[in-house]
């Protein structure tokens, strides 16, 4: 229950995500992964060949970039500002949600006050009212080819993170109600289209979330190197009437699993401590001082900040959390910047 409880996303309710959790339940049986598809060009376009991609991680020390997700910020940028002032680190990477088919998901005023705050987007990409199955059809294929061309008219970089967490049972395209093979079909569908359509400054985001007791799972649900940019993974410590766990204990397994599986470029895409349980001044010592250069993979963390029920996982829940992550990310180590991300670390 331990590894289970500090694992757990963070669902949130604010304007840009809704969320909602569910009970756990096993995860299916499913298919092996599907033969990767080639892709095809639409008529009168030149083929998009192989997009740029990040360069290979070779596990040799670089500097990480730091990002957040700061509730409201996308449409408030002075929140943005304010987060950089008192942090004394400004995001290197800016989380944002967006729901499937509810306004358009790459929207230039957002992009514009992202890249205003010289970050870039980590636009999570949430297929809550699309199944799976459908994407995978070609049912969602005219919505994926008008969102691909947005992207694509913007030139700037941006990640996307779709589906995210799909290993475990709180979201409608996990794995309790999808099998690895539907994952993967879906995944790979989108990312064909938008090479397609011109969108080779989009970089895809695989995150799971950090589960010690999924690592079978987790493999079976990767869509290959062809079809990912960057992997990465979420993982929260609760407390309160949940264990508290050190970082550590949280991500390590999955990590593991994952950097053997593949070279891509690593993120903490989510992670928070909340107060009730244990220190978090010192959770966060221990996660930036002692645990994430034991993973050297990792080029880039992103904190989330917010609360639910009793976590509350802002960096400024307290003076002593705040000056601890403020002393951590001034490190040398973690002044990575968005071109650093961009390159792929």
């Amino acid at each position: 229950m331990a590894a289970v409880a500090a694992a757990l996303p963070f669902l949130g309710g604010w304007a840009e995500a809704d969320r909602q959790q569910a009970p756990r339940a096993a995860a299916p049986a499913a298919e092996p992964a599907p033969a990767e598809p080639k892709a095809q060009p639409r008529p009168g376009r030149s083929s998009p060949g192989p997009p740029r991609r990040p360069r290979p991680d070779t596990g040799l020390p670089k500097r990480v970039a730091i990002g957040a997700f700061i509730p409201g910020g996308t449409q408030r940028p002075s929140l943005i500002e304010r987060y950089a002032r008192h942090t004394g680190r400004p995001p290197a990477i800016l989380l944002y949600f967006r729901t499937w088919r509810r306004g358009r998901v790459f929207d230039r005023l957002t992009l514009r006050r992202v890249a205003a705050a010289r970050a870039v987007p980590l636009v999570t990409w949430e297929p809550s009212n699309a199944p799976l199955r459908d994407i995978a059809k070609g049912r969602y294929d005219a919505y994926l080819r008008s969102s691909a061309r947005d992207a694509a008219r913007w030139t700037g970089p941006i990640m996307v993170r779709f589906a995210h967490e799909m290993n475990g049972d709180w979201y409608s395209w996990g794995s309790h109600a999808n099998s690895p093979r539907t994952f993967v079909r879906a995944w790979r569908r989108l990312v064909r289209i938008f090479r397609q359509e011109g969108a080779l400054n989009v970089r895809f985001v695989w995150t799971p979330n950090a589960e010690s007791g999924q690592l079978r799972l987790i493999r079976r649900l990767y869509p290959g190197d062809k079809w990912v940019d960057w992997v990465g993974l979420s993982g929260f410590s609760w407390g309160g009437p949940w264990d508290w766990v050190g970082p550590r204990d949280i991500f390590r397994p999955t990590y593991r699993a994952i950097t053997r599986m593949t070279k891509r470029p690593f993120m903490i895409a989510e992670t928070g401590a909340g107060e009730l349980g244990g220190d978090k001044a010192e959770w966060i010592r221990w996660m930036f001082r002692d645990d994430l250069p034991r993973m050297r993979r990792i080029r880039a963390v992103v904190w989330f900040n917010g609360r639910e029920k009793w976590a509350d996982f802002d960096v400024e829940s307290s003076r002593e959390s705040l000056r601890a992550f403020r002393t951590a990310v001034a490190a040398p180590r973690y002044s990575g910047t968005a071109a650093d991300v961009e390159l792929g670390g």
